[in-house]
């Protein structure tokens, strides 16, 4: 190799490792602000996944969004609506305890799937089941 190809690719390993580590140390502050609201909402609601479910949307750069388990009411309105966007905001809504109300409408603005992971994670908090356990 020549000496111009072997410093290029000298440089583009070294700024490769810079983006590996500093996506390392997002997951690391991702993993502990998620640590937190888990220890925050237990105290204040009660169990994960039973009380409260923690929607992961960090891969999206989003961050995290807690959800608090509603009234059977909602849940019997969200399965008798057609499900559009509307019907899964008023679903999910009123269960947003992280972030704000504000901030939760802005994340869906910019990244409209988080409302159906929300809907879907909160369709298991109230008893919904998942997967392998749906065909039990």
């Amino acid at each position: 190799m020549s000496a111009g190809v072997t410093d290029r690719r000298s440089e583009l390993i070294e700024r490769k490792a810079k983006r590996d580590a500093d996506r390392e140390t997002e997951r690391a502050a991702s993993e502990l602000q998620r640590l937190e609201l888990e220890d925050k909402y237990e105290d204040e609601l009660g169990p994960i996944n039973r009380a409260f479910v923690i929607v992961d949307a960090s891969d999206l750069g989003e961050g995290f969004v807690v959800l608090k388990l509603g009234l059977d009411v909602q849940w019997n309105a969200f399965k008798a609506s057609k499900m559009n966007v509307v019907d899964t905001d008023m679903f999910v809504a009123p269960c947003v305890v992280h972030p704000t109300l504000d901030a939760y409408h802005a994340l869906v603005k910019r990244r409209a799937f988080v409302a159906d992971r929300c809907a879907g994670a909160l369709a298991t908090l109230f008893g919904v089941k998942q997967g392998d356990d749906a065909k039990k």
